[in-house]
């Protein structure tokens, strides 16, 4: 959340007559361009003439530095002193920025929580004219925030309030009624046409070469392999996932 601030200038002057404007603080929360006056003292024995300065604000109300234009420079200035006017936000609520809102979804709008406001008078006692800012959230036909409104900007703000968000979890909706579906392809084409060739029985086997990593293609003796009987007729322990037999006694 930031407060409404005044901005001030600085004018910058040649041979009497104003030249540039220097903005050393934008401000915020100008609902309008202010307007910029000038004084100052005089050149002996001149007259002084007023300045004439047009000056933008951007989206949050502050000052536009690349938007200032001197209609007349004005003339005759010893000193020349530049003031903006008054920000009738100073010390309000202007401006909440808001941000995570993403896939947050409620039945009504959360209340929104302002600090007080702190301004006190010399002797450290908050001010009576002192009021506490308040704003509600929009919601979307979704249920998730999308903006807010200010109702009261409140006054008094020396600084940024503290904000919270107060929603009972019986308000916020958890979880989207969505049914979502995970398709694993472990053991098939992108295409899902068929199973990988090279994930077939046939491939695994190897051939029987002796470039074959498979113990079956070393002619090792039929000692190496246990003394299970081998048989075609049922697995066993050395055949388990082919009943038939292609072992070369050879």
């Amino acid at each position: 959340s930031l407060t409404g601030a005044t901005a001030t200038a600085i004018a910058v002057k040649t041979d009497g007559i104003l030249t540039g404007i220097e903005i050393s603080n934008t401000g915020f929360g100008y609902t309008s361009a202010p307007t910029i006056s000038f004084n100052g003292t005089a050149i002996s024995g001149q007259s002084l003439v007023a300045p004439s300065v047009t000056i933008g604000i951007d989206a949050l109300g502050r000052l536009d530095i690349d938007n200032i234009t001197i209609n007349s420079g004005g003339s005759g200035y010893q000193q020349i002193f530049g003031f903006v006017a008054a920000n009738t936000n100073n010390s309000k609520l202007a401006y909440i920025e808001l941000a995570g809102l993403a896939d947050k979804n409620y039945r009504t709008a959360p209340t929104i929580i302002i600090s007080e406001p702190t301004a006190k008078d010399a002797d450290g006692v908050l001010l009576s004219t002192n009021i506490q800012a308040t704003a509600q959230f929009t919601l979307n036909s979704d249920g998730e925030i999308s903006g807010y409104n200010i109702t009261n900007p409140g006054s008094g703000y020396t600084q940024d309030p503290i904000l919270r968000i107060d929603s009972n979890s019986n308000n916020e909706i958890r979880a989207k009624d969505i049914k979502p579906i995970l398709i694993l392809l472990l053991n098939h084409l992108s295409d899902r046409s068929k199973t990988q060739p090279q994930n077939n029985y046939f491939n695994l086997k190897g051939d029987t070469y002796l470039n074959s990593s498979k113990k079956f293609d070393f002619n090792e003796r039929i000692e190496e392999f246990g003394d299970v009987q081998i048989q075609s007729t049922a697995t066993t322990n050395i055949n388990k996932y082919n009943v038939n037999s292609f072992i070369h006694t050879n």
